[in-house]
């Protein structure tokens, strides 16, 4: 939804793919913040926000498009579930052991 008298500047880039393989893939990128839409004026523009712009609006289909995009169940997160923690610590270590000597070698021949 633009305001009368707005424009956005967008940049399209699209990947075509051979007959058969699938839709086209295009990317629009709106080089923000946006000052198309009158409401979000005081706030300095707005951050491209899906529930303003596409969601309320047949023509996107975006609840159809989440409706047919669904993740099972047994691969959704839960609030109840335990938070996944991430440890990288002990592989970066041993990446780092691997590389030191070749690391010296570099150094000590510039």
């Amino acid at each position: 939804r633009l305001d009368l008298g707005s424009e956005v500047k967008v940049e399209a880039r699209t990947w075509t793919r051979r007959q058969g393989e699938g839709a086209t893939w295009e990317l629009w990128l709106a080089k923000g913040p946006l000052h198309d839409f009158a409401e979000w004026k005081e706030w300095g523009g707005d951050n491209h926000c899906l529930w303003n712009r596409c969601y309320p609006f047949p023509d996107w289909d975006l609840a159809g498009f989440f409706l047919r995009h669904r993740t099972p169940s047994s691969q959704c997160w839960r609030f109840e579930d335990a938070p996944y923690v991430v440890d990288s610590a002990e592989e970066t270590r041993a990446q780092k052991a691997a590389w030191a000597p070749h690391v010296q070698i570099h150094t000590s021949q510039a």
